[in-house]
C-alpha cells in the first residue's frame, strides 16, 4: 500500500491533477479499483501538503554519489527488495615489480638429469615448481591397475630370484584341501563365509594321501600337536565333496604337503 500511495503522489505532483479520478488512475496503473481506493483515502487522511519530498530518490541519489555512509542499512535492503538498488562488487588490482622482475626470459628446467648431477650443473638451474593442483594429460585409453602394475613388478623380482609360482589353474577343488586340510570345522559356520559352489558331477573326488588324511581327521576330531581340536565326528564324505576353489590358500596347503613329502609337484 505505501508503494501505491507514493506512485500515486509522484503521479499527481507530475500531472497536477485535481480533483483525483479513481478509475482513471486504475486504468493507468493497471490496478484493481479498489486497491486505488484505499491508496486515496489513506492520502485524504493525512491532508494537504504543501509539497512532496521523495525520500527514495534522495536515498538514491547519496548512493549514486558514493554517500553510502549516510543511508541506513535498513534502507539499503529495502530499496534491494523493491529492485532499485543493486550491489556489485568492483575488483581492482594494483600491478608493480616484484622480486623476481626481469626483462629477461629463463627457460625453467622441468627434470633434473644425470647430466645435471655429475657436473653440479644443477646449482646455476631454475627448475620450474611442481604445479600439485594441475590434472594432467586425460588417458586416451584404458590401463593397468596401479595395483596390478605393482604386483607384476614383485612377481617378476621373485622369479628373477630363483622362486617359481605355484600352479594355480587348478579351479576345482576337494573340500579336503578346502577346508579341512585348513582346519575349518565340518558343518560350521566358518565354512559359510565363503561362496561356496558345489559340484553335481563330478560330485565327489576320490584321490587322497590316506596318511595325511588320518592326520588331519585325528586332529579335528581329538586334537594333536599342541591343539584340542574341535571334538566332533569328522566325515570322509564331507571332505570328499568337490567345489570351485574359493580361495588359493588350499593350493598353498596342497604345495606344502608336496614340499614335505619332497616330490615334484605337477
Amino acid at each position: 500500500m505505501a508503494e501505491l500511495t507514493e506512485e500515486i503522489l509522484l503521479f499527481l505532483n507530475d500531472n497536477g491533477e485535481k480533483p483525483v479520478d479513481s478509475l482513471r488512475l486504475a486504468e493507468i496503473f493497471k490496478i484493481d479499483h479498489q486497491k486505488i481506493v484505499g491508496a486515496v483515502k489513506s492520502l485524504q487522511s493525512a491532508g494537504n501538503v504543501d509539497n512532496i519530498i521523495d525520500e527514495v530518490q534522495n536515498n538514491l541519489l547519496k548512493l549514486q554519489n558514493s554517500r553510502e555512509n549516510e543511508v541506513s542499512q535498513q534502507v539499503k535492503l529495502e530499496l534491494k527488495k523493491r529492485k532499485l538498488l543493486q550491489e556489485v562488487t568492483i575488483k581492482s588490482y594494483k600491478i608493480g615489480k616484484g622480486p623476481d622482475f626481469t626483462t629477461s626470459h629463463i627457460k625453467q628446467e622441468t627434470d633434473l638429469t644425470p647430466e645435471m648431477i655429475s657436473s653440479s650443473s644443477w646449482k646455476e638451474k631454475t627448475f620450474k615448481p611442481y604445479n600439485f593442483s594441475a590434472l594432467g594429460i586425460a588417458p586416451d585409453c584404458g590401463h593397468r591397475h596401479p595395483l596390478m602394475k605393482v604386483r607384476a613388478e614383485f612377481r617378476q623380482i621373485f622369479l628373477e630370484m630363483g622362486f617359481s609360482e605355484m600352479p594355480t589353474n587348478n579351479y576345482i577343488e576337494s573340500s579336503f584341501w578346502n577346508f579341512d586340510a585348513l582346519f575349518q570345522p565340518q558343518q560350521h559356520p566358518a565354512r559359510d563365509q565363503h561362496d561356496t559352489f558345489f559340484l553335481s558331477d563330478p560330485q565327489n573326488a576320490a584321490d587322497f594321501p590316506m596318511d595325511y588324511l588320518e592326520k588331519v581327521k585325528k586332529v579335528h576330531s581329538v586334537g594333536g600337536y599342541g591343539s584340542q581340536g574341535y571334538q566332533c565326528e569328522w566325515k570322509l564324505e564331507e571332505a570328499k565333496k568337490n567345489l570351485l576353489r574359493t580361495h588359493t590358500t588350499a593350493v598353498s596347503a596342497r604345495m606344502l604337503y608336496a614340499l614335505a613329502q619332497q616330490v615334484i609337484y605337477v
